[in-house]
C-alpha cells in the first residue's frame, strides 16, 4: 500500500505543478459568477433558484467529466512518451500498483473539486432563500416546493392490463381490423391499445365527475412535523376551446372544480375556494392538501367535476397529469445523493480513460472516452430515436438503429440531468436509486474496466511506440 500511496502523491504533485486544478477552479468560479448574475428563471425566486441549481450542477459535472477524461487519458501516455515509465517500473512496484496509484490520484483531485464546487452551490442556494423575508410567499414556495424531498403517489394502475390488451388485440385480429404489419408493427398496435386503456380512467367527459383514490399516505398523515401534501395536476382537452361570451369563458381553458376528500367527510373542501373557475390546460397546477383530509387508513380521495359548457372532455396524462406529492425528507440529504451519483459518473469516466490509455495514444483514448461520455448523457434521446426508426425499412436506418441499440445497451447512462430535474422539483432521489446507480457504474462497469486495464497493461511492451 505504501507503493501505491507513493504513486498517488506523485500524481497529485504533478497535477498541482501543471496547475490543472487551479485552472479548473478559476474556470468554475467564472462560470458560477456568470450563472449567479444571469439566472432569472421565470422572474420568481423559485424559478431563479431552480435555474441556478440546474445550470450550476450541469456545468460542474460537465467540466469535471472533461477534466477527468483529459487527465486520465494523458497520464499513462505521458509516462511512456517521456520515458518516465522506465524509472517507475524498474523499481519494485507492480504495474497494477502504478495504474491504481495514477487512478486514485486523479480521483482524489476530482473528489476534492466536486465537494468544493457542490458545497458552493448549496451555500449560494441557502443565501438566495435567506435573503428573502421569512413570511413572503416566494420563500414559502421555495422551501416547500424546491428545497424538500417529496415522494410521488399516483392512482393505482389498471390490474391485468397486459392481459386485457392481448384480448382486445386478438379480437381485432379476428375481425380483420388490424393494420398490415408493413404499415404498423404489432408492438405499436398493442401499445396504442394499452395507451387507450390507460387513458380511460383518467378522462372526465363533459358534465361528468371522476373520483380517484390514493393509498399509502398513513405515515404522512401521522407525521407531526412540517409536512406539506400537494395535489399536482395537468389536463389535456379533447378539443381546443374557444371563447364563450355567454358564460364569460376564455380560449384554451376548461371550467371545473375539485372536491378534495370524501364528499361525506366534514374535512373535505372544494377547490378553487371561490367556486368553479376556468383554468388553463397543458399547465401544471397544484393544490395544497391539509393532512386532516387524509383518512386514518392513509387514503386520500379527490374528484374532478367537469362543468365546461363547451362540450369538452379532459384527460390527465400518464406522465405528469395527476399525482400527489408529500414531503418525506429534506433538501440537504437529497443534494448529497445527487452529488454521489455525479461522483459515480466521474469514477467511471476516470476508469474508462485510464483503461483506454493503457493501449491507445492520448488523442485516440480521449476520442473514445469523450464518445462514451456523450453517448452516456444522450441515452434518453437515443432511446427515442430508436422508437422513431422502428418501422423504417431503409438499410441505413436499420444500421443506425442497431448501432444505437448496442450503444445504449453496453454504455451506461451518465445523464445527471434526470436526477437534477428531480432535485429542483423537490422530488426525492431515494437511496435505492442512488445505490443502484453507484453499484452499476462503480461496482460493475468500473470493475470490469479495471480488470481489463490491468491485463492489457501487464502484457503491453512499453519499449515500443504505439499509436
Amino acid at each position: 500500500m505504501r507503493k501505491v500511496w507513493a504513486i498517488i502523491r506523485l500524481t497529485l504533485a504533478e497535477l498541482i505543478r501543471t496547475r490543472v486544478a487551479v485552472a479548473f477552479v478559476l474556470l468554475l468560479i467564472g462560470m458560477m459568477t456568470l450563472i449567479v448574475t444571469t439566472a432569472k428563471g421565470d422572474g420568481t425566486l423559485m424559478g431563479k433558484v431552480q435555474m441556478f441549481i440546474s445550470y450550476s450542477v450541469g456545468v460542474i459535472y460537465s467540466l469535471l467529466a472533461l477534466l477527468v477524461i483529459l487527465l486520465s487519458c494523458r497520464v499513462i501516455d505521458e509516462d511512456i512518451k517521456t520515458m518516465r515509465i522506465d524509472s517507475l517500473v524498474s523499481k519494485p512496484i507492480a504495474r497494477w500498483q502504478l495504474l491504481l496509484g495514477r487512478w486514485a490520484g486523479i480521483i482524489i483531485l476530482a473528489t476534492g473539486l466536486l465537494v468544493a464546487s457542490m458545497s458552493a452551490v448549496y451555500i449560494i442556494t441557502q443565501l438566495y432563500v435567506r435573503s428573502t423575508p421569512v413570511k413572503s410567499m416566494d420563500r414559502f414556495k421555495v422551501e416547500n416546493y424546491v428545497l424538500v424531498a417529496r415522494k410521488s403517489f399516483v392512482p393505482p394502475p389498471i390490474p391485468d392490463i397486459d392481459k386485457k390488451v392481448e384480448q382486445i388485440y386478438q379480437k381485432l385480429k379476428k375481425q380483420g381490423r388490424l393494420p398490415p404489419p408493413s404499415q404498423m408493427a404489432p408492438s405499436k398496435v398493442r401499445q396504442m391499445i394499452k395507451d387507450g386503456l390507460l387513458r380511460q380512467p383518467r378522462t372526465v367527459g363533459p358534465r361528468q365527475m371522476r373520483t380517484w383514490k390514493i393509498s399509502g399516505l398513513k405515515p404522512i398523515r401521522n407525521n407531526k412535523g412540517n409536512v406539506l401534501v400537494t395535489l399536482r395536476f395537468k389536463y389535456e382537452p379533447s378539443k381546443t376551446t374557444t371563447p364563450d361570451p355567454k358564460h364569460h369563458l376564455h380560449s384554451n381553458t376548461v371550467l371545473g372544480y375539485w372536491i378534495i376528500g370524501k364528499r361525506t367527510s366534514k374535512n373535505s373542501f372544494y377547490w378553487p375556494p371561490g367556486g368553479p373557475q376556468e383554468k388553463p390546460y397543458r399547465t401544471l397546477q397544484q393544490i395544497d392538501v391539509p393532512l386532516n383530509v387524509i383518512e386514518p387508513d392513509g387514503t386520500l380521495t379527490f374528484s374532478f367535476v367537469n362543468i365546461d359548457p363547451r362540450n369538452v372532455a379532459v384527460n390527465f396524462p400518464l406522465k405528469d397529469g395527476l399525482e400527489v406529492l408529500a414531503r418525506v425528507g429534506g433538501f440537504a440529504p437529497n443534494f448529497i445523493r445527487l452529488a454521489l451519483i455525479a461522483f459515480a459518473g466521474i469514477v467511471f469516466l476516470a476508469t474508462l480513460s485510464i483503461a483506454c490509455g493503457t493501449f491507445l495514444s492520448f488523442p485516440i483514448a480521449s476520442l473514445v472516452s469523450f464518445s462514451v461520455f456523450f453517448i452516456g448523457i444522450a441515452a434518453n434521446f437515443l432511446t427515442e430515436a430508436i422508437e422513431m426508426l422502428e418501422t423504417s425499412k431503409s438499410v441505413l436506418d436499420k444500421v443506425e438503429r442497431v448501432i444505437t441499440y448496442i450503444s445504449i445497451k453496453f454504455i451506461p447512462s451518465l445523464d445527471l440531468g434526470q436526477y437534477t430535474s428531480k432535485l429542483i422539483d423537490g422530488r426525492i432521489i431515494d437511496w435505492q436509486t442512488t445505490l443502484t446507480h453507484i453499484g452499476w457504474l462503480i461496482g460493475v462497469n468500473s470493475l470490469i474496466l479495471t480488470v481489463f486495464a490491468i491485463i492489457v497493461f501487464e502484457r503491453r511492451e512499453l519499449g515500443k511506440v504505439t499509436v
